[in-house]
């Protein structure tokens, strides 16, 4: 009798390419073949292939965070130029406050508002909606009992889509900041300056700030789309490979660490005066030499 391939799975916690060497190394002692004979005993270790893969959807997943990232950047580049333009429309009204006793500090906070709240809602629409988008689809593979081979349940990460968030109030707050900055040192008007300044309260600053965006409703509405579409472009991104990640690793799930060894091979290296060419078949006393000798 003799065995064809064994299959081995090392037990949580070990090594499976270490077990792999230990095996190869009993096994050539067993059946007398040199240990720089790589023919007479091969073996294949799925751990090999599963670190690629993993490697892959690293790369992978960088991949798709720079083109969503990037998409975003565009429209967080909007959101600077028009603050810009805005704080350029607005010059005497901003110095008009300023004769009114506003300090540079509630002209900064007033412009980074009216940013981060464009970038916040459109960012969080286009969420949302990425989100229902994916699963709407994980929802339709699962109805139709769709069984691909590379793409199951799609899904994103809780922690990336707050971390996208985030990074967009951030980026959001930036690009405001400059123009906001360059808006707050206009020069008052002079005119103004024996006036008596009001009481500025945020209920004041953010119906000002509504009202200024109900004054630009195209530029508004432009600037939050190219917002809302970087993030809808990076929710599907991730989560679109997330399901392509989850298709691929099912095919590993069970067999990690799963060692295949075999030997159908004749020597390549002469061993201890024995000439090269022996056939190596591997007997079924190997089972048990193998439990035996290997932790």
């Amino acid at each position: 009798d003799n065995i064809q391939t064994l299959w081995l799975r090392p037990a949580p916690g070990y090594d499976g390419v270490q077990v792999e060497q230990q095996v190869i190394e009993l096994l050539k002692q067993r059946h007398q073949v040199a240990e720089e004979d790589r023919r007479a005993i091969q073996s294949f270790n799925m751990a090999g292939p599963a670190k690629m893969v993993n490697g892959l959807f690293l790369a992978i997943n960088a991949f798709i965070w720079f083109v969503g990232l990037g998409t975003l950047t565009a429209g967080i580049v909007g959101v600077s130029n028009i603050m810009i333009i805005t704080g350029k429309e607005r010059t005497r009204e901003i110095g008009i406050r300023k004769a009114l006793g506003a300090t540079p500090f509630n002209i900064v906070k007033t412009l980074l508002l009216e940013s981060i709240l464009v970038t916040s809602i459109a960012g969080y629409a286009g969420l949302v909606l990425g989100v229902g988008l994916i699963e709407l689809m994980a929802f339709g593979l699962r109805s139709v009992g769709a069984n691909l081979p590379f793409f199951q349940n799609p899904e994103v990460n809780f922690q990336a889509a707050i971390t996208a968030i985030v990074l967009l109030v951030i980026v959001g707050a930036l690009a405001g900041l400059v123009p906001a900055l360059k808006a707050a040192r206009i020069m008052p008007v002079e005119a103004m300056r024996a006036e008596e300044p009001p009481v500025i309260i945020d209920t004041q600053k953010w119906q000002e700030i509504f009202i200024t965006l109900r004054q630009h409703k195209l530029r508004t509405g432009l600037t939050a789309f190219g917002v809302f579409w970087g993030i809808f472009m990076l929710t599907v991104l991730l989560g679109a490979g997330k399901g392509l990640e989850n298709g691929v690793m099912e095919g590993f799930r069970g067999v990690p660490n799963a060692v295949w060894i075999w030997s159908q091979g004749r020597t390549q290296v002469p061993y201890q005066g024995m000439p090269i060419g022996r056939q190596i078949i591997l007997r079924p006393d190997d089972l048990p030499a193998i439990r035996d000798n290997i932790p």
